[in-house]
């Protein structure tokens, strides 16, 4: 799998083909290729939460300096395991510190595209609920139905997209992201 995503799996360029693709400027800022570290089983794990904590904010730290047209966070396709899922309170309470914080890092106005996996039937309830109780302005949530992804031939290591499921998961969210930015989407097909 790592050696069919477009730049591997060290320099994925999936989002970065989609803002180039609307003339956007790709921001390369220090902490880009790095994980999140915020995998369920980081932070679930008690002696694995400081590195989950304390590698989400380096990166938020290192794009602090930057200001986007839009955040697009992406949670839940490995988070939820098949042997144990978060308490909803608790994932409720934990994403919405993550919007805080990025709500902090680029102003109340940046407008968050929150998307859900199709992993699990309740990750779009979780994360759906959490915007609601959030209190925060300009989020947009989706939820990326079972759909939308071939088991066999879409998902790599961890239920993370591959390629193909990469594209098919940008297909689906740029009318989305059309609409929340107002960039025009071109008028031709995509293959």
């Amino acid at each position: 799998f790592p050696k069919k995503g477009v730049g591997g799996s060290e320099f994925p360029y999936v989002l970065a083909g989609m803002v180039e693709s609307w003339g956007g400027e790709v921001v390369d800022y220090p902490e880009r290729r790095h994980c999140c570290g915020f995998g369920f089983r980081n932070y679930l794990v008690q002696a694995n939460r400081g590195y989950s904590i304390a590698n989400s904010q380096k990166k938020l730290e290192s794009m602090a300096p930057y200001r986007p047209d839009l955040v697009v966070i992406y949670l839940c396709t490995n988070d939820f395991s098949t042997a144990r899922q978060p308490h909803e309170t608790i994932f409720a309470g934990r994403y919405i510190e993550l919007l805080k914080k990025v709500k902090a890092n680029y102003g109340e106005d940046t407008p968050i595209l929150c998307l859900a996996s199709n992993v699990t039937p309740f990750s779009f309830d979780y994360i759906r609920n959490a915007c609601m109780m959030s209190g925060l302005s300009n989020l947009t949530y989706v939820a990326l139905t079972s759909g939308i992804h071939n088991y066999e031939g879409d998902l790599g290591a961890s239920w993370h997209p591959n390629y193909k499921g990469h594209i098919k998961v940008a297909s689906s969210v740029i009318p989305y992201i059309s609409t929340i930015t107002g960039w025009e989407m071109e008028e031709k097909p995509y293959r």
